[in-house]
C-alpha cells in the first residue's frame, strides 16, 4: 500500500493510502488526510461556542467514541484502510482512540468512505443512511430513554421519608401552589380536576360538531329556498321565524291559548313563503331545540316547563347588549344570575332560553317594541327595522347556532360540576350498585347535623356504595367553599316538582278566574313560586375543597363561563386590546405560504419525534394519505349526494370554474365511510371521525389560538358581527385570511389525523399505551378493566317518549384507546386551549404566539431523554450537509449567525460558505433561542407596546439607533419613499415585509452586491417612476426570492472573511471615521450618500450579515 508523507501546523505525518487516493486532486487529499487527523485545518475547534446544535451532536459522541476505538485495533484499522479511510496514527489501541472520540477530537463517517467525485446530494443520502445503521442509539435509544425514565421513578419511590415530606411542605406551599397552577402544572389532587375538565370538553365539543355539520345545511337551505322561490334571503328568514315563534299554549284549559284553526291559518299563510317542505325543516329545528331543553332537564339544569314548545331562540344583538350595557333597556327577559332563589339547583349564565317570556308577543313584536322604548322610530312592518337596530337576533341561523353554543358550554359545565362534586343524577348510588360510584374525590359535602346543628357532617360513600353522614373529625380549618358550585336543597328534586306544580296552577287561576292579563299572570304565579321556594328550600348542605383544589375549580368554571371574577374595566380593555392584536395575528399567520410550509414541516418532525411516526418512511406516507382520504370523506360527511350536490350549487349560481374543478374531484363511496378497519385501525373511517373531533383533536393553531368569543363568532359567520364591515376589510373575516386559515387548517389537521391513525393502528397491532385517568393515575391499555381499573363515565340516553336521562356507564377499552390516541395528537401537535387562566387572559397577550412556545420546549426536552435516537437523526442530517464545509465556529461566523442554529451547505468558495437555518422550520431547533433568552422574549413579547414606546422615544430598540436619524429621512416599500417613521411601522406587517421581499420581477426596483468587489448597485422601482430600493437588504436572485416566499427556504452566504474582519478588525475606529463622514453628508444635504453610510454602520455594528430579517 502507498504511503506518503506531509506537513500539518509544524509537525509531520506518514499515512498509508489506496491507489484511489493518489488520483484525488490536491485540496480533496488534503481534506482527507486532516479528517484522519480528525482536525479542521482552517480554524481551532471550540465546538462549545456551537450553541444547542453542538450540544445535540454529543448524542453521537457514543458512536464515535465505539467505531473510534475500533479504528484503533489492528482488525478495526485493516477494514479501515481497505474501505478508503486514512488512519495517521494506527493501532494506538481501542481506548485511545474511543477517547478521541468520545472528546469530539475525532469522527468517523460513512461519507469517509465514498467517492468524493461523487454529486454531493448522493453521497448525503448514503451517509445518512450509513450513519443511522452505524449509531447504537438507533437501536437502544428507546431503551435508554424507558431506562432513565423508571430510574427516575425509581429515585422517587426510594426518596427517604423525611426528604420526602420536606419536598411535599413546599409542593403544598401557597406561592407554589399558585406559580404552578398559573403555569398549568396543577399538583397534588388539583391533577384530578384538570383531568375531569379535560373529559368535560368532549361534551362540549360533541354539540359543537354538530353545530359545525348542521349550521351551514340550515344556512344553505335559506338560500337554496330564496332562489328557488324567488323570495329574498330575509323573507324566506322572517317566514321559518314566525312559524318556530308561533305562541305556545300555556296550558291546555287556557282560553286564551290558541287553538289549532290559529295554526293552521298560520302554517297556510307561511307555507305560501317557504312550502311544506319548509315548515318541515322548522318543526325539525324546533325539535331540536326541545330536545336541548330535554337534555338540559335530565341534567338537572334548571328549565322552566312554560317554554317547552313554540319558542325562537332570544339572543341579543351587538346592538342589544349595547344597550343593555349602557342601562338604556333593563334586562327583565334575563334572570338575575347565580344564586338567585327562583333557581335553586344551578344557574351557569344569562340564559333567555331558560325562563318565560315576560313580554308577550312575537320576536317581530318585541324587537318593535324595544326600538321605540330605545327611542326609534314606531313601526308596525319589522322588515323596516335596519339590523343595526334589532334588539334580538332575526336570522334562525344566528339564532339556532347561538342556541347550540350555550347549550354545549351549559353541559359541559353541569357534567363537570356534577363529576367534580361525586353528585349528579346519575350517581343513584344503592345496595348492589356499589361499583358504580364516584372516584374523583376532591372535596366533601358538608352539612350540619338535623339534629345538633353544632355537629358538623361530611359525606361519605361506605363500602355497600351508599353515601352517609359522619361527623367531621380531621382537621378541615383550611377547606372552602368553591365559587360556582352551588349549595344543595332539602328534597331538592320533590321541592322542585312541587314548586313547578304550584307556579303553573297560579298561573292558570290567575288566567281563568282573576282574568289577568297573561304577563301578569306569570307575575303573581313567579312570586308565589318563590314564596314557596323561601319557604321550604333550606340549604342542606354545601361543597368544599382544600384551598388550593378550590382555585383549580374555581379556574376551571371561569374558563368555561359558569364564573366570573374578573373587573369589568380590565375586560373593557382586554376587549379594546384583542379588537387590535387579534387581526394582527391572523395576518401574520394566515396569508404567508411560507408559513403554512414551514407549519407543515414542523408538524412532520413533531409526529416523529413524539409519536414515532416516520419511523418506517413508506409506510408514513400511507398514513398521511389515508388521513387526507379521511378528511375528503368526512368534508361531506362520507356521503357522494353531498358531494354532487356541492358541484351543482356552485354550478347554479354561476362559479362553472370551480364546479369543474369539483367534478374531477374523487366519488365518495358511501359504503367505504361506514366499512370495519379502515387504514389497519379496527374502527370504520365514520367512527374515527366522530371520535377525533369529540375529543378535540382538531383544536390547532388555526382554529384555537386566535380567539374570540364563540357567540360573536357566529355573528361574524353570518355577516353580522359589531364591527362587520371593517372585520371584512382589515379582520378576520378577510376573505384572504378565511382562505388562509382554511388551508393552513387543512394541511395541519392531515398531521393530527396521520397520528390519530398510527397511534389507533399501533394500539391494534398490540402496543401498551398508557391511558391517563380522570383521577391522574396512568393506567397501560393492558390493564384498563381489570382490577381497580375500572371507570366510569356520565352520558345522555333517550328514553321511550322522548324523554332522556343521564346514566353511568362503564368506559370500554375502545374509549381509552381513543383518548390515548387523541392525547398523542395533543402532545405532538399541541392543544392550542389547553391553557389556565393566567396563561390564556395575559401570556397570550403579552406574547402573541405563547401558546407554541409555551407547549414546544417541554415536549422537546421530553423527547430528547425518552426517545434520543430520533432527535439524533436531525444531528446525521446536518452532518451530512456540513460534511464538504468543516466544523465552522461562532468566532468564524459572528455573533448574528452563531445565534441562528445554521446548517452549512457544501465547502467555502473563495471565502463564501452558504447556508441555511433550522429556526422557525424544525422545532426542536428552537431550543438554541434559549442560549439567549433576553433575545427570545423581546422576540414573543406583543409589537404594540413596544412600537408606541419606540415611535415616541425615537429609537428603534431592535437596531439599538433612532428611528429618524436625518431630517427627510425616507426608506422605500413596494418601490415607494416613505417617511421612516410610517416605514418601520409597516414592518408589523409581516405580509407586507414579504412581500416587499419577493419583489416579483423587480418591479420594486433591485438592490445587489457585485460578489467580486461588494459594491452595492441600487435601481428604482416601478421602472424608474418609483423610489431608489435602498431601505432593504440586498436581493437574491429571482427564482430564490419565489422560493423563498413559497416555502420559506433560503440559502444564505455568509463571507468568513468579512465575519473574521469584524471579529478582529478595530471596529472602534472604523465606525469613528464613518460616522465623522456621515456628519459631513448630513450637513450637505447628501440623503442618498447618508443613506449609503448608515448602511454600512449598521453592518458593521451588526456584524455584515448578509440579510438581517429571517
Amino acid at each position: 500500500m502507498p504511503s506518503i508523507q506531509f506537513d500539518y501546523r509544524g509537525q509531520t505525518y506518514n499515512a498509508d493510502v489506496t491507489d484511489n487516493f493518489l488520483q484525488l486532486t490536491d485540496d480533496e487529499q488534503k481534506k482527507k488526510l486532516v479528517a484522519g487527523l480528525g482536525t479542521d485545518p482552517t480554524v481551532e475547534r471550540k465546538k462549545e461556542e456551537g450553541g444547542f446544535l453542538h450540544y445535540l451532536s454529543m448524542l453521537n459522541r457514543p458512536a464515535q467514541a465505539f467505531w473510534g476505538g475500533v479504528k484503533e485495533t489492528k482488525l478495526g484499522g485493516d477494514i479501515h484502510e481497505a474501505l478508503g479511510g486514512i488512519d495517521t496514527t494506527p493501532n494506538e489501541g481501542f481506548l485511545t482512540g474511543a477517547k478521541r472520540g468520545w472528546m469530539g477530537e475525532e469522527e468517523i463517517r460513512t461519507q469517509d468512505f465514498l467517492d468524493p467525485s461523487l454529486p454531493g446530494w448522493y453521497r448525503g443520502i448514503w451517509g445518512f443512511v450509513g450513519d443511522v445503521l452505524m449509531d447504537p442509539l438507533t437501536y437502544a435509544g428507546g431503551a435508554i430513554g424507558s431506562t432513565l425514565y423508571r430510574a427516575g421513578r425509581g429515585i422517587r419511590a426510594a426518596t427517604p421519608p423525611q426528604a420526602a415530606r420536606w419536598l411535599q411542605t413546599i409542593k403544598d406551599n401557597d406561592i407554589v401552589q399558585d406559580i404552578s397552577r398559573n403555569l398549568n402544572i396543577p399538583l397534588g389532587q388539583s391533577k384530578k380536576v384538570k383531568g375531569v375538565a379535560r373529559l368535560s370538553a368532549e361534551q362540549k365539543n360533541r354539540i359543537e360538531k354538530e353545530l359545525s355539520q348542521e349550521l351551514p345545511k340550515l344556512h344553505k337551505w335559506m338560500e337554496d329556498k330564496a332562489r328557488t322561490s324567488g323570495q329574498s334571503v330575509e323573507v324566506v328568514r322572517s317566514a321559518f321565524r314566525n312559524w318556530m315563534d308561533r305562541p305556545a299554549m300555556h296550558s291546555k284549559k287556557s282560553p286564551t291559548g290558541w287553538r289549532k284553526k290559529h295554526e293552521d291559518e298560520l302554517r297556510k299563510r307561511l307555507s305560501k313563503v317557504i312550502g311544506d317542505d319548509g315548515i318541515r325543516e322548522a318543526n325539525a329545528w324546533e325539535g331540536k331545540l326541545t330536545q336541548f331543553l330535554k337534555e338540559e332537564q335530565a341534567a338537572g339544569i334548571f328549565v322552566h316547563g312554560l317554554i317547552m314548545r313554540h319558542y325562537f331562540p332570544r339572543f341579543t344583538t351587538p346592538a342589544g347588549r349595547e344597550a343593555i350595557d349602557k342601562g338604556k333597556l333593563a334586562e327583565e327577559f334575563i334572570p338575575s344570575g347565580p344564586g338567585d332563589i327562583e333557581d335553586p339547583l344551578l344557574f351557569f349564565g344569562k340564559e333567555p332560553y331558560r325562563h318565560p317570556r315576560t313580554w308577550e308577543g312575537t320576536l317581530d313584536e318585541q324587537n318593535m317594541m324595544k326600538v321605540e322604548r330605545l327611542g326609534g322610530t314606531a313601526t308596525r312592518n319589522p322588515a323596516d327595522i335596519p339590523y343595526e337596530n334589532t334588539f334580538f337576533h332575526t336570522d334562525p341561523t344566528i339564532a339556532i347556532g347561538q342556541r347550540y353554543v350555550d347549550h354545549a358550554a351549559s353541559m359541559q359545565k353541569k357534567w363537570f360540576i356534577d363529576e367534580i362534586t361525586d353528585s349528579g343524577r346519575a350517581f343513584n348510588t344503592a345496595k348492589g350498585t356499589k361499583e358504580i360510584k364516584p372516584f374523583i374525590g376532591v372535596g366533601r359535602w358538608m352539612r350540619r347535623n338535623p339534629d345538633d346543628p353544632a355537629i358538623v357532617e361530611q359525606r361519605i360513600l361506605n363500602e355497600a356504595g351508599e353515601f352517609e353522614w359522619k361527623p367531621i373529625t380531621e382537621d378541615m380549618s383550611e377547606w372552602v367553599s368553591v365559587k360556582g358550585v352551588p349549595d344543595k336543597y332539602l328534597d331538592e328534586k320533590a321541592i322542585l316538582k312541587e314548586a313547578e306544580e304550584i307556579e303553573q296552577a297560579a298561573y292558570g287561576n290567575a288566567i281563568a278566574v282573576d282574568k289577568m292579563l297573561p304577563k301578569d299572570a306569570l307575575r303573581v304565579a313567579r312570586e308565589k313560586r318563590r314564596a314557596f321556594l323561601i319557604e321550604k328550600g333550606k340549604i342542606s348542605m354545601v361543597f368544599k375543597a382544600p384551598k388550593q383544589v378550590a382555585k383549580q375549580i374555581e379556574q376551571e368554571l371561569e374558563m368555561m363561563g359558569a364564573i366570573n371574577l374578573g373587573n369589568k374595566e380590565i375586560q373593557k380593555f382586554i376587549k379594546y386590546f384583542d379588537a387590535i392584536q387579534n387581526p394582527w395575528k391572523a395576518w401574520t399567520l394566515a396569508v404567508r405560504p411560507a408559513y403554512h410550509t414551514r407549519n407543515a414541516i414542523g408538524n412532520i418532525f413533531n409526529a416523529y419525534i413524539v409519536t414515532g411516526l416516520g419511523s418506517n418512511l413508506p409506510k408514513a406516507v400511507e398514513t398521511f394519505a389515508d388521513a387526507a382520504k379521511l378528511q375528503y370523506y368526512a368534508r361531506f360527511e362520507g356521503r357522494e349526494l353531498l358531494r354532487r350536490g356541492m358541484h351543482d350549487r356552485l354550478t347554479k349560481t354561476g362559479k362553472p370554474i370551480r364546479g369543474k374543478g369539483l367534478k374531477t374531484m374523487p366519488k365518495i363511496d358511501d359504503a367505504e365511510w361506514v366499512a370495519d378497519d379502515f387504514a389497519g385501525t379496527g374502527y370504520s373511517m365514520n367512527q374515527i371521525s366522530n371520535e377525533g373531533l369529540d375529543r378535540g383533536i382538531n383544536a390547532g393553531h388555526y382554529r384555537k389560538d386566535v380567539v374570540r368569543d364563540e357567540m360573536e363568532n357566529i355573528e361574524y359567520m353570518q355577516g353580522r358581527g359589531k364591527y362587520q364591515k371593517a372585520q371584512r376589510i382589515i379582520g378576520m373575516e378577510n376573505p384572504a385570511i378565511k382562505f388562509g386559515f382554511a388551508v393552513g387548517g387543512t394541511i395541519e389537521g392531515n398531521a393530527r389525523y396521520a397520528i390519530f391513525l398510527n397511534t389507533l393502528r399501533r394500539i391494534k397491532q398490540g402496543d401498551d399505551l398508557a391511558w391517563v385517568a380522570p383521577d391522574g393515575r396512568k393506567v397501560m391499555l393492558s390493564e384498563f378493566g381489570k382490577g381497580d381499573n375500572v371507570f366510569w363515565t356520565t352520558e345522555m340516553k333517550e328514553l321511550p317518549g322522548g324523554k332522556f336521562s343521564q346514566v353511568r356507564r362503564l368506559m370500554t377499552k375502545d374509549d381509552a384507546a381513543f383518548d390515548v390516541a387523541a392525547n398523542q395528537v395533543k402532545e405532538a401537535l399541541f392543544d392550542y386551549s389547553d391553557l389556565s387562566k393566567f396563561e390564556r387572559n395575559w401570556m397570550k397577550r403579552v406574547m402573541p404566539f405563547y401558546t407554541w412556545t409555551r407547549k414546544n420546549f417541554p415536549v422537546q426536552f421530553k423527547h430528547l431523554i425518552l426517545n434520543p435516537q430520533r432527535a439524533e437523526k436531525l444531528n446525521l442530517a446536518k452532518e451530512q450537509f456540513e460534511y464538504d464545509s468543516g466544523d465552522l465556529t461562532l468566532s468564524s461566523l459572528g455573533a448574528f449567525w452563531g445565534k441562528r442554529a445554521p446548517v452549512f451547505l457544501g465547502g467555502e468558495k473563495k471565502g463564501v460558505v452558504k447556508a441555511f437555518t433550522l429556526l422557525n422550520t424544525i422545532p426542536l431547533a428552537e431550543f438554541q433561542r434559549l442560549w439567549h433568552p433576553k433575545q427570545l422574549l423581546l422576540e414573543m413579547t406583543t409589537p404594540f407596546p413596544k412600537e408606541i414606546f419606540e415611535q415616541l422615544n425615537n429609537y428603534d430598540t431592535f437596531r439599538e439607533s433612532e428611528i429618524t436619524e436625518f431630517e427627510n429621512q425616507s426608506k422605500d416599500l413596494f418601490g415607494v419613499a416613505l417617511p421612516v417613521k410610517l416605514w418601520k411601522l409597516s414592518q408589523l406587517l409581516v405580509p407586507l415585509v414579504e412581500l416587499n421581499r419577493w419583489n416579483p420581477a423587480g418591479v420594486f426596483g433591485e438592490q445587489t452586491v457585485d460578489p467580486e468587489t461588494g459594491q452595492q448597485m441600487t435601481t428604482k422601482g416601478w421602472g424608474g417612476w418609483g423610489a431608489y430600493r435602498e431601505g432593504n437588504p440586498a436581493d437574491i436572485s429571482e427564482a430564490a426570492r419565489w422560493v423563498r416566499f413559497f416555502s420559506g427556504a433560503r440559502v444564505y452566504d455568509i463571507n468568513l472573511q468579512k465575519q473574521i474582519y469584524f471579529a478582529n478588525k478595530n471596529v472602534t475606529g472604523d465606525l469613528g471615521r464613518l460616522k465623522t463622514k456621515l456628519k459631513w453628508a448630513q450637513a450637505r444635504g447628501e440623503n442618498r450618500r447618508t443613506r449609503q453610510l448608515l448602511r454600512a454602520i449598521a453592518a458593521i455594528e451588526r456584524q455584515g450579515y448578509t440579510e438581517g430579517t429571517l
